[in-house]
């Protein structure tokens, strides 16, 4: 079946991590031309750029720094030339349950970072280049979680960034980017606990969004 991304350029986010792996994976194998975001996993998304060849790239950034985000949609087109497909997929899961009577308010504000911030960063970045290039039909796929949509005790903070991102951001996103191109879409896909297997690292089980660092 020809699912028509033969040298579309995609950049996933989270790259290093076991899903943003997969996703990248799973790309180039569709022909396409795949941007692999790292942030603190730069051994892992070097190992994977050289795994995928001449059309994986390895770039890093931190998503919630704003220059930084600008600076990683750059050298992307220097690379590969404009995003035309974003798989949002970096995230933050934290470790230890906070029931919301002992979260800190530094804990509170560092996930919705990274978890929805940053989206909207690279959101915004993305939007720009279809403005900018006159692209015909992107495709932005937010990755969301289980947690958005039912709650996780423990965890105020990282479903209260997943609720935003599925609820708010990407509904918005759906309504404006069709005044840029009717062909544009934005979807969310929101998995439940995921055990991933990252490649040259050790097994572990995670939740979809891994790692900022991914």
């Amino acid at each position: 079946m020809d699912t028509q991304l033969s040298n579309r350029v995609v950049m996933v986010t989270g790259a290093s991590g076991g899903i943003g792996q997969e996703v990248a994976r799973a790309f180039a194998a569709e022909g396409a031309r795949v941007i692999a975001h790292y942030g603190r996993g730069v051994e892992r998304g070097r190992a994977l750029a050289e795994e995928l060849g001449s059309k994986c790239a390895a770039l890093g950034a931190d998503l919630t720094q704003e220059p930084e985000v600008e600076q990683l949609f750059r050298r992307s087109e220097e690379t590969f030339g404009p995003i035309e497909i974003l798989v949002a997929n970096a995230g933050y899961w934290p470790p230890n349950d906070a029931p919301i009577e002992k979260m800190s308010l530094a804990q509170w504000n560092q996930t919705i970072a990274v978890d929805l911030t940053s989206v909207f960063l690279c959101a915004r970045e993305f939007f720009r280049g279809i403005a900018k290039h006159h692209i015909a039909d992107p495709a932005a796929i937010l990755i969301g979680s289980t947690a958005g949509i039912f709650g996780e005790a423990g965890h105020a903070d990282y479903a209260a960034a997943k609720a935003g991102l599925t609820y708010g951001l990407a509904r918005t996103l759906k309504n404006e980017v069709c005044r840029l191109t009717p062909r544009g879409r934005v979807n969310v896909v929101c998995p439940g606990w995921t055990f991933t297997l990252c490649r040259r690292s050790a097994s572990r089980s995670a939740r979809a969004a891994n790692d900022p660092a991914a």
